[in-house]
């Protein structure tokens, strides 16, 4: 299986490349320095392009067609996070999130795509990719510190996304993961969100063994 190569996505469209832009204003904005600021956009830029070449693999391999809002919307999905980085974030040399508010990046990216003129379309990949997805029911069992709401994928791309996003993490340093370790991540928060996983799987498959090795060489990281 061709593996896109990762010049391409930001050059997709106008839209992917003014995404680029705004994440690198998000991460000026969010940390003590230029030094610190080009760490994040690295860390959380560079995790949203894995998530987009992860995506398409499972687009292509389940026969969904790869479009651009696909391909915008993983680019897309974690701009929220830079406004979770703690004060000191990379001063020691290892990225630090507000771990109290960390479930807060899906809707505070929701917010910040529409104030900066995305459409609904490409902002809901932001909103929608926590997890497995969120429901109300969850919000109100585990006081999560959002309005309590359904935060749920609501098309084939949004659950592609949410689903490639947990082939990868924005640890330091970052990672590939994989299905077994993914899988037994999603189990540890019960047996709906296991369920949400499987079904998932069953739609749209997970990342070849082959292929997460290949992308793990080139970024020169590690499988979980």
């Amino acid at each position: 299986m061709a593996v896109m190569k990762h010049s391409d996505l930001w050059n997709t469209s106008e839209t992917t490349r003014t995404l680029r832009e705004l994440h690198k204003e998000q991460a000026r904005a969010f940390t003590l320095n230029e030094q610190s600021a080009q760490k994040s956009f690295a860390l959380i830029a560079t995790h949203c392009e894995i998530v987009a070449r992860l995506a398409v693999i499972l687009a292509e391999q389940s026969g969904q067609i790869v479009t651009n809002t696909l391909i915008e919307g993983a680019l897309a999905h974690d701009i929220g996070t830079y406004s979770v980085l703690a004060h000191n974030a990379f001063a020691h040399n290892q990225v630090l999130f507000q771990r109290d508010i960390y479930i807060q990046h899906g809707t505070r990216g929701y917010e910040l795509l529409l104030a900066n003129g995305f459409g609904e379309e490409i902002a809901a990949f932001a909103r929608n990719h926590t997890g497995v997805g969120i429901t109300k029911a969850d919000c109100v069992q585990q006081k999560l510190p959002i309005e309590p709401a359904d935060y749920m994928p609501t098309n084939a791309a949004q659950e592609i996304v949410a689903l490639a996003d947990k082939f990868h993490t924005k640890s330091l340093p970052p990672r590939f993961v994989s299905e077994q370790t993914a899988r037994a991540r999603v189990e540890k928060f019960g047996s709906e969100n296991i369920a949400r996983w499987d079904k998932l799987v069953a739609c749209y498959g997970v990342p070849p063994r082959d292929v997460l090795d290949e992308l793990a060489h080139e970024y020169r990281m590690e499988i979980l």
